[in-house]
């Protein structure tokens, strides 16, 4: 490599295209838009019809590009025609300048070795070995090349502005969109059975409802998905699939009259989220989705609200409770108090399994307290206290406890 390149401290690697070679910034861009081309400009043009260069090569192509386009100074003061000189130091700032670009790659970790070990001034003092001849000392030079331009260097990908290559970039984008798009429908009705718009709000899903609507509505005309209104209060656009709308017509057929207690924010309890909460009395505690509170689930809603912090139940007035449910499969009356009744057992065995972990962990009580129920006291002579009762509940002077 000429003496020119060799031993230039890389600490102007950031300053490419300075000086007169016409280049603005890093990038290498001309700043009047004409054609002059700028040496990043020349260095990728001299890259662009493929293969690798060692440095030397790659510095007389982009010359001959450069000296072809490039246009001359003029002095504004004498009008003299001030031709543009090439530096060789300029050449070296612009090929970093568009390796930091990512535009431009080496196949060698070499030059980036070369280059941080010369920032440090290691590359900045020569080192000369000496021999001594009949009694005299005399420095031995030898021709050194500069490392930091080693390697064979070549561009990083194709030219962004092909055609071909954009259309090409474009097809695999909506293709993994798509892709994307389906797996998220996948994973909305494995969790919920159905989607909505509602749904599709609580869980945040960039774009909302109308991003997945076309996708939705192209899987319902191959018969993937059935549209219509199954869940009050979603709307009139839900998709399901048949076997899950299937279900909801269904729904004594398909399980088991059982009930379940879950923390209000359990993703699985869509009250207070996605649909509100069933409609309760004036003097009852409202129900909220608050850390701490529990909520008893059953196929046709929620039965029972608890706070335990405040000492608050909720019993909710819904289907299930003012009439009996109708077993069509077996012809059998499930009474409300009965499913009440589990719903008590199933609050008493989820509050006991709660309070035996925060014992364990040493931050909570072994008991639990319910002063009222729907705003009234729970005291011995209501009629739900014998229902907690029968559950595990004993009463105090406070209303309902369970140990």
């Amino acid at each position: 490599m000429a003496d020119a390149l060799e031993g230039n401290s890389a600490s102007d690697h950031n300053n490419a295209g300075h000086g007169n070679g016409g280049t603005s910034g890093i990038g290498g861009i001309n700043a009047d838009g004409g054609e002059s081309a700028t040496m990043p400009q020349a260095i990728l043009a001299a890259l662009s019809a493929g293969g690798a260069f060692h440095a030397r090569q790659l510095m007389d192509a982009a010359k001959r590009i450069w000296n072809e386009t490039a246009e001359p100074d003029i002095n504004p003061e004498t009008g003299e025609i001030i031709p543009q000189e090439w530096s060789e130091q300029q050449f070296k700032d612009a090929l970093w300048s568009l390796v930091w670009q990512g535009k431009v790659t080496n196949s060698s970790f070499a030059p980036v070795r070369a280059l941080a070990a010369s920032v440090g001034g290691q590359n900045s003092r020569r080192k000369a070995t000496v021999s001594r001849r009949r009694g005299r000392v005399a420095p031995i030079r030898r021709a050194t090349t500069d490392m930091t331009l080693s390697g064979l260097w070549s561009l990083t990908a194709a030219d962004p502005t092909d055609d071909d290559a954009n259309a090409q970039a474009s097809e695999t984008a909506q293709s993994m969109q798509a892709q994307q798009a389906l797996a998220l429908v996948e994973v909305l009705l494995d969790r919920y059975g159905v989607i909505a718009q509602p749904l599709i709000d609580q869980e945040k899903v960039p774009g909302g409802f109308s991003a997945l609507y076309p996708l939705l509505k192209r899987m319902e005309e191959h018969g993937r998905l059935v549209r219509g209104m199954f869940v009050r209060g979603f709307g009139a656009a839900q998709f399901a699939e048949r076997e899950t709308v299937d279900a909801l017509r269904h729904p004594l057929e398909s399980r088991e009259q059982t009930v379940v207690a879950l923390s209000v924010l359990d993703p699985a309890n869509l009250s207070g989220a996605a649909i509100s909460w069933p409609q309760v009395s004036a003097e009852a505690t409202k129900p909220t989705r608050r850390a701490g509170s529990l909520v008893v689930l059953s196929v046709r809603g929620p039965l029972l609200y608890a706070t335990v912090k405040s000492k608050h139940l909720t019993a909710f007035e819904t289907q299930s409770q003012a009439d009996a449910i109708d077993d069509e499969t077996t012809g059998a009356n499930i009474p409300a108090d009965a499913m009440m009744r589990k719903a008590a057992a199933e609050l008493a065995y989820a509050l006991q399994r709660a309070s035996t972990g925060a014992v364990a962990a040493g931050s909570g009580s072994a008991t639990v307290t319910f002063s009222d129920i729907n705003g009234e006291p729970l005291n011995a002579r209501h009629p739900f206290a014998r229902t907690l009762h029968q559950a595990g509940f004993v009463p105090v002077p406070q209303g309902m406890r369970l140990y």
